[in-house]
């Protein structure tokens, strides 16, 4: 039969992360990380060296020991806990996900609002041990928010995610606020998710500094922020991933060779033999704008075209890159007709002109050249 155990009803105290090996709280109990050698041998005054593996990728399995080793092995380990009361009260057990209180959001106020990075942070249980129900202690590995990284949040991270870590702390029941609804995000071609709730797909190794790998994508071949746009070819001997941003990149690089850098230089090859984003991609080398200002194609005009829809994933936001030579003289607005028969396409609009000229173009692969259908 399991045991329950209600919370710690002691009030909610803040903490910070160390950057030492040795995780000091401020109840009492420090942690101290050791290696593979150290495993199953018992230092004075700590308990027995462990191995903590759990369920997350290897980078974050490490040996720990725990001191006063004494206080903490005679305390009994339980299942799980209780936290909160009446209608607000959850269980919460081994490998739940839990919001830790920064400060001193009333309980129940998660149940209405999600805690942000600036009301909590977020963690997984390991272990439940109390001595009594007003003493609660609750061992976890922290995760971190983007920003909270060493060197800062970077380019393809995205504002849901989190980073699951071995930093290891022991905590009071008190400070924990409830369970947060975490997902694993594997990025797996089939993975067609919402991603708007919290997801991690990489972890960090507090002790090394270092991170697991994931997914790289595009020609470009770097990773992909789910709160962008990610396109997949339709070519079955292709299937590459293409970053939206890369593919208005090229087009416009494109563009602006034709109907610039080659009107300069009638001689010139117009096709280019340059993979220099600033001087053309061949891939889009056939754009070129209408002789007219006439209506841009529809779908009620458009030839039907056969194939698989691309994947997308995530709802697209504006891309910006610095100052590249076409700002002001061309845009690309990419629409991926979802819902309809109709194969991605791309708007391009001439803005050299009071009245701007725009026409629209299908869609290819930076790697194969085919179109995307």
């Amino acid at each position: 039969m399991k045991r329950e155990l209600e919370g710690s009803d002691e009030p909610a105290r803040k903490k910070s992360r160390t950057s030492s090996p040795e995780s000091t709280a401020e109840f009492g109990f420090s942690i101290r990380y050791g290696t593979r050698k150290d495993q199953g041998k018992k230092r004075h005054g700590e308990t027995t060296a462990r191995l903590e593996d759990s369920d997350f990728p290897e980078n974050t399995r490490m040996v720990y020991s725990i001191s006063p080793g004494a206080r903490w092995d005679e305390m009994t380990k339980y299942n799980n806990f209780i936290v909160g009361e009446g209608e607000y009260s959850q269980k919460i057990g081994f490998g739940d996900w839990v919001y830790i209180n920064k400060g001193n959001i009333p309980p129940g106020d998660i149940f209405d609002n999600a805690p942000t990075q600036s009301d909590a942070w977020v963690a997984r249980v390991l272990e439940v041990r109390a001595s009594d129900p007003k003493h609660v202690y609750i061992r976890i590995f922290q995760s971190y928010w983007p920003e909270e990284l060493p060197d800062g949040k970077r380019y393809y991270q995205g504002k849901h995610e989190i980073l699951p870590s071995n930093y290891m702390e022991i905590i009071d029941a008190a400070t924990i606020m409830g369970k947060a609804n975490v997902i694993h995000f594997t990025e797996k071609d089939d993975d067609e998710i919402v991603l708007e709730t919290l997801y991690w797909r990489q972890t960090y190794d507090f002790v090394k500094k270092t991170f697991s790998d994931i997914r790289t994508h595009c020609v470009c071949s770097r990773h992909y922020n789910p709160d962008k746009i990610l396109i997949g070819c339709s070519n079955p001997s292709c299937r590459i991933w293409l970053h939206d941003d890369c593919l208005e990149h090229s087009i416009l690089s494109s563009v602006y060779k034709r109907l610039v850098l080659d009107s300069e230089s009638p001689n010139k090859n117009p096709e280019g033999d340059s993979t220099n984003p600033d001087e053309g991609n061949s891939s889009y080398g056939q754009l070129s704008p209408p002789m007219s200002t006439s209506p841009i194609p529809t779908a009620a005009n458009r030839p039907k075209k056969r194939g698989r829809k691309p994947k997308a994933i995530m709802k697209g936001r504006e891309n910006t890159t610095s100052n590249p030579k076409w700002t002001g003289l061309f845009s690309a607005t990419i629409h991926l007709n979802r819902g309809s028969d109709e194969p991605p396409t791309v708007t391009i609009n001439d803005l050299r002109t009071e009245n701007a000229v725009s026409w629209v173009e299908d869609l290819r692969c930076l790697k194969c050249n085919e179109m995307i259908v």
